[in-house]
């Protein structure tokens, strides 16, 4: 078995499994064919991991009652096991089997995970909200307790473990598309980034797709049937699992169909490149671990990508929580933040684009750092959205003076463990509970003053309904800061890849990915959780005196604290950029060798085939020193 797990036969060029390749599949032996199923599968897995993760966790949180630093945490898996396995798969998938088997591996493990993720839907007891009302109302004569008629669920942590573990597999099943696929497309055409860029097309629509499916799915009830709030109301529930067994259905059947297709095409002599079948293979540990210490000792290098890892914080935290923070701060339905989300993916789809038109028309370094220096101020003005949010809702005996229990509700026998807000139709007053309102029905409450008008008297679940036309303007706000962000990452590329030799492209992005996400995608939800939980201003509270979701955010402090951080990451690379620049610029003057004229004479270019054009388009002048053998080269380099 050669690298790849290609064989001599002719037979290892068409479709099919070990021995048996049918002839009638030969038509379906070419790479356009794998590359449209390949984009069919990373468009599921795209759904998964970017459409549907980001806007479920708030009604994980809700549903399952953990907190935004346990999102982070199942947040943070996704990382981990990338970081873990994408040397190991690297390594050994350019060896061991072809190169089909395993990124069919990697769809089925997506797929496992989809149905990991989906699993507690199914193993944890129906969402129960107080459909009863036995405690919702006011019953002066009530002899139990709220906690002993509650049947409580011990099982809390398993849940988050269960999404913990789907994460971390979702997160594994994706190394082989970002580490192997690039290598089978570039051995068999020679045009690697280009069918990558298709995948990564793919990827944005899986995206928006999974975003716009959950506006669907999240609307309706999450054991689809009736439940007794509206989806406005902060204890909705969508079905939020059941994109997720869609996509895990639809790798399943993808996985066996990439797996099909051969280590190498009857058409790939054309076009592969010479590392395609492994004689470089045998250079050995010694060539990897010089181009690693090459690239650690690239000071500017280095430097520069310290400014991606600040913007990586971000990056991260805004896709896990951005959703979240619809809901909350905005006064939105799940739903309708779900849209929003879609709607800023689209946006960041085109922010993607026209960062790589600018990287392709903008050659030199120095314009190229221009360019994000003002890119990096537009996004630090959009960040500025964030401090404004709608009004927050005001609950009686919470938000105002005085306590949930009152002269009008005194005697009760109110329980704070079931949180189940109210509105008073005339004043406009949200109540902790129907109960907390003194209601013993919806139009017979102590604590609401009666008017004599029949629809003012009469009271409706959930928070009273806040005009907030502001929501539109911050949504326009985040999209544009979003936009900036995303429109950097090809321009950072594109820099990045001037400050390296070309021979070093591949193991540069591969380290400069895995230091990201340690650095960056790892902590970015992690932060963004605690500031969450620290500005949450009431919590939900079990029968065991436990904490659970936050009920209600202190929004002035969420929005506060939010745009700090968010400023802080967004400043913190301009020093880096003015760093590496500075680092370049000496590098580059350095290297510079002017000899006397008298004692150089022009060396022939045609007997130096190896000299390679500056950055300018045009090639370098080469001199050779009378008293010397070796030639000496004047670049002239734009800065």
């Amino acid at each position: 078995m050669t690298e790849g797990g290609g064989s001599s036969d002719g037979g290892s060029a068409q479709c099919g499994f070990l021995s048996c390749r049918p002839q009638w599949l030969r038509p379906l032996s070419r790479l356009g064919v794998f590359a449209a199923v390949f984009c069919l599968g990373s468009l599921f897995e795209s759904m998964v991991s970017n459409g549907l993760m980001p806007t479920t966790y708030q009604s994980l949180e809700t549903r399952y009652a953990f907190r935004s630093t346990v999102s982070g945490v199942i947040s943070i898996q996704f990382d981990i096991a990338f970081c873990i396995l994408a040397l190991p798969v690297a390594y050994l998938g350019s060896r061991y089997l072809s190169k089909p088997v395993w990124l069919a591996g990697g769809f089925t493990v997506v797929s496992i995970a989809a149905l990991t993720m989906s699993s507690p839907q199914f193993i944890a007891d129906r969402y129960r909200v107080d459909t009863s009302h036995q405690f919702a109302n006011c019953d002066p004569g009530r002899a139990t307790d709220y906690c002993d008629a509650e049947k409580v669920d011990n099982e809390n942590s398993l849940y988050p473990a269960i999404f913990c573990i789907g994460n971390f597999l979702l997160g594994g099943g994706t190394v082989t598309q970002n580490t192997l696929a690039v290598h089978y497309f570039h051995e068999n055409s020679g045009k690697g980034a280009f069918y990558y860029g298709l995948a990564q097309a793919s990827r944005s629509v899986g995206a928006l797709l999974g975003a716009g499916l959950n506006t669907v799915f999240l609307g309706i009830p999450v054991d689809l049937d009736a439940l007794p709030v509206g989806r406005s109301h902060s204890l909705w529930v969508g079905a939020w699992w059941i994109g997720f067994l869609i996509s895990s259905l639809a790798l399943a059947i993808i996985a066996p169909i990439v797996a099909a297709f051969p280590a190498h095409f009857p058409s790939a002599a054309e076009g592969a490149t010479p590392e395609a079948h492994g004689p470089d293979a045998e250079k050995g540990d010694d060539s990897f671990v010089s181009q690693v210490k090459a690239l650690v000792t690239n000071v500017p290098f280095v430097v520069f990508n310290l400014a991606s890892v600040s913007e990586a914080i971000i990056y991260s935290g805004v896709v896990t929580f951005a959703a979240k923070y619809f809901q909350q701060s905005l006064a939105m339905s799940a739903s309708q933040a779900s849209l929003v989300f879609a709607a800023i993916v689209i946006v960041g789809t085109v922010g993607s684009v026209t960062g790589a038109i600018v990287s392709k028309h903008v050659v030199s370094f120095r314009s190229l750092i221009k360019v994000m220096v003002c890119i990096s101020l537009l996004e630090m003005g959009a960040a500025s959205s964030l401090l404004f949010h709608c009004p927050e809702h005001s609950i009686v005996g919470v938000d105002s003076a005085g306590s949930l229990t009152r002269d009008c509700n005194s005697g009760c026998r109110c329980s704070d463990r079931l949180f189940k807000p109210v509105c008073s139709g005339g004043q406009q007053d949200t109540f902790y509970s129907m109960c907390y309102a003194g209601c013993h029905s919806h139009a017979n409450c102590s604590c609401i003053p009666h008017t004599g008008d029949e629809e003012s008297d009469l009271i409706e679940e959930g928070y009273c309904a806040l005009d907030c036309p502001l929501k539109y303007v911050v949504s326009m706000g985040v999209a544009l800061f979003c936009f900036a962000m995303v429109v950097k990452v090809p321009i950072g590329l594109e820099i990045s890849l001037k400050l390296i030799p070309d021979d070093q492209a591949s193991m540069a992005m591969a380290l400069t990915n895995i230091m990201l996400r340690l650095s960056g995608m790892i902590p970015g939800p992690l932060i963004f959780g605690v500031l969450f939980d620290d500005s949450c201003g009431l919590w939900q509270e079990d029968c065991q005196g436990e904490s659970g979701a936050c009920l209600k955010y202190d929004l002035d402090k969420l929005s506060l604290l939010m745009f700090l951080v968010v400023l802080f990451c967004a400043t913190l690379p301009h020093i880096f950029y003015f760093i590496s620049y500075q680092l370049r610029l000496r590098k580059e003057t350095g290297r510079l060798v002017i000899t006397p004229a008298k004692h150089r004479v022009p060396h022939n270019r045609d007997s130096d085939p190896g000299a390679e054009p500056g950055e300018t388009g045009h090639p370098p002048v080469v001199f050779q020193a009378n008293n010397s053998t070796e030639p000496y080269t004047y670049e002239t380099v734009m800065l």
